[in-house]
């Protein structure tokens, strides 16, 4: 599993015995039986007319059947390097060199994709990153007609000239999708089905379209403290305590972030690509030192090195320094 780079969700057998394995972050997920007949499926669904419970393959985990036994051990997990870039223009050198090649190796033999599209600085840098490279980019978004993001989306995909496709939440919509967004996500919590309609709708669209691969900006919040809470870590535990809670919370991404997303995705035939979760591109970012990310407190934007990446990229101020509000 070291060699493996990626999103995957893998079963081998010779005959034998039978292996699951799981990619390190648990993008894509695989669930199983947990007895006999056994049963694995990339779905919960699938399996729920199995009288055994239900159990999924953890991120990074080998599931090994065999001689009537199943076993569960960890294969692989993102490894934990230290804090050592200490300097905004090394993180960013570093940063920059790792998202390029993140980037390169998620569009080749590419020449077209679509974008999940919100008018935030992750979803604008990865937009911009592929128009960089040629790539012919839609971007979709979908929201309310009186929503300050769906505005800030417009103008943000006029200034780079990218092309937007948008569809305007109505009660009706929502009405006629809520039965197969439950369905797909597999959830049915009021946060959860409110976060998956927007996105729901917005991987239809791009399917409509004809493509088959869209980008997200998925991860970078954990990678580079967007989210406003984290200022209140720095306030109560400081720099280094934030630290340990974005791998915590880069290890929590599958439970109900990836997994829903792809799940949404593959309900479409469309294959997600998140430039964020590539291993390196991880590593590099979590070699950051906090405080590059997050200067203190008071930081009301998160995400420092991640918003000059994005400038250094084209990107105009107004749009790499917009404050973040949730997609529900």
């Amino acid at each position: 599993m070291l060699l493996l780079d990626g999103m995957y969700a893998i079963a081998v057998t010779d005959g034998k015995s039978l292996v699951l394995a799981r990619d390190p972050i648990g993008k894509k997920p695989i669930y199983y039986t947990d007895g006999f007949p056994f049963y694995f499926a990339s779905e919960r669904k699938a399996l729920l007319k199995r009288e055994a419970g239900i159990k999924r393959v953890m991120p990074g985990h080998i599931v090994t059947v065999k001689d009537g036994k199943i076993t569960d051990q960890e294969g692989y997990r993102i490894e934990r390097p230290p804090i050592e870039i200490i300097d905004m223009s090394d993180a960013l050198n570093a940063y920059e060199e790792v998202f390029d090649r993140s980037m390169d190796k998620r569009v080749y033999g590419l020449d077209r994709v679509g974008v999940l599209f919100s008018g935030g600085i992750d979803s604008v840098l990865v937009a911009r990153a592929l128009q960089l490279k040629g790539i012919k980019v839609t971007c979709y978004t979908v929201g309310t007609e009186e929503s300050g993001d769906m505005q800030t989306a417009i103008s943000s995909a006029r200034e780079l000239g990218l092309d937007l496709n948008i569809e305007y939440l109505t009660e009706e919509l929502i009405k006629d999708n809520l039965a197969e967004i439950i369905k797909a996500i597999e959830l049915n919590g009021l946060l959860q089905v409110e976060v998956a309609i927007p996105m729901y709708i917005a991987v239809r669209n791009c399917s409509k379209d004809g493509h088959k691969v869209m980008f997200t900006g998925q991860a970078a919040d954990e990678l580079f403290a967007g989210y406003t809470w984290y200022a209140d870590v720095v306030r109560e535990h400081g720099h280094l305590y934030l630290h340990d809670k974005l791998w915590e919370d880069i290890d929590k991404l599958y439970q109900d972030t990836l997994e829903r997303e792809d799940r949404m995705a593959m309900a479409h035939s469309i294959e997600i690509r998140a430039p964020f979760l590539d291993r390196e591109v991880i590593r590099t970012a979590m070699r950051i030192a906090p405080h590059l990310k997050i200067n203190n407190a008071e930081d009301i934007y998160g995400k420092r090195v991640h918003r000059e990446l994005a400038m250094r990229k084209g990107i105009p101020r107004e749009f790499a320094y917009r404050k973040k509000s949730p997609a529900q």
